[in-house]
């Protein structure tokens, strides 16, 4: 059996694909890191606002006056978004049905807590506004025949 070394005419190459290798691996590493992390944030705060609206909605059936009911909301909200680390603005609808009688027994009360997730810069691309996705969590309950009641 003959061994003969192979000589390469084109010594340039030589070494070359490693660099080539890490500097592809970079490029394509990079935005997919970022994506990831862009998507982390928005499935947090979905996750934050979910739980905010059904914490509020639970205490808010449960109150026995509408003015306790719309604080102790805000309250409940504003601690579950800051468990969850969504320190972002949020937006709190409570709508009633039947409207006239809100927290009369065996009425619907439906929380919608919105905010939005600040996505984060690229440092290639100077934006003047930040991009901002909006996320929403909803949640409905049934006022109980014996809210108030010890």
């Amino acid at each position: 059996m003959w061994r003969q070394r192979c000589h390469s005419s084109n010594r340039a190459n030589s070494g070359r694909a490693s660099l080539e290798f890490l500097v592809a691996g970079i490029v394509l590493f990079v935005p997919v890191m970022w994506a990831s992390v862009v998507l982390l944030e928005i499935q947090k705060a979905s996750m934050a606002t979910d739980a905010a609206a059904r914490h509020a909605v639970r205490v808010f059936t449960q109150s026995t006056s509408l003015d306790s009911a719309g604080r102790r909301a805000e309250r409940a909200v504003s601690r579950t978004l800051g468990d969850f680390g969504v320190a972002t603005p949020h937006q709190i609808t409570v709508e009633c049905q039947p409207r006239s009688l809100c927290l009369s027994p065996t009425s619907w009360a439906v929380v919608t807590v919105r905010t939005d997730v600040p996505l984060l810069g690229i440092p290639a691309l100077p934006l003047s506004t930040p991009w901002a996705v909006p996320v929403d969590g909803t949640a409905a309950a049934q006022v109980s025949m014996y809210r108030g009641i010890p």
